[in-house]
């Protein structure tokens, strides 16, 4: 079961990564709106997916001595694999990644 899951999981990275390719040749040639947010929801969706089988968040509540709550959240790294291939994504897409900064930032 752990072995389906795994194959689904690469095979939906894998078509991910294909979309955003082709949307970023489009990018290359001719820059749209329509593409640019088709290439930016792709990219979140990439991200979201692959952040969460990189990555474990945990958050424990407790109080201090004098009542008052606190909050510790930990990131723990389960795949060093996944967080390599986050890290070449991130450097490989440079371009299209800090046009959509600068349109978050406008926004």
């Amino acid at each position: 079961m752990l072995e389906k899951e795994q194959n689904f999981y690469q095979m939906r990275m894998q078509e991910l990564l294909q979309e955003i390719d082709g949307i970023s040749d489009k990018l290359n040639k001719n820059l749209n709106i329509n593409d640019l947010i088709k290439y930016k929801q792709l990219v979140q969706s990439f991200l979201k997916e692959a952040t969460a089988s990189a990555y474990l968040v945990k958050e424990q509540r407790s109080f201090s001595r004098r009542g008052a709550r606190s909050v510790l959240i930990s990131i723990e790294t389960i795949s060093r694999e996944v967080e390599e291939v986050l890290h070449g994504f991130m450097t490989r897409r440079k371009e299209p990644m800090e046009v959509l900064a600068t349109l978050d930032k406008i926004r």
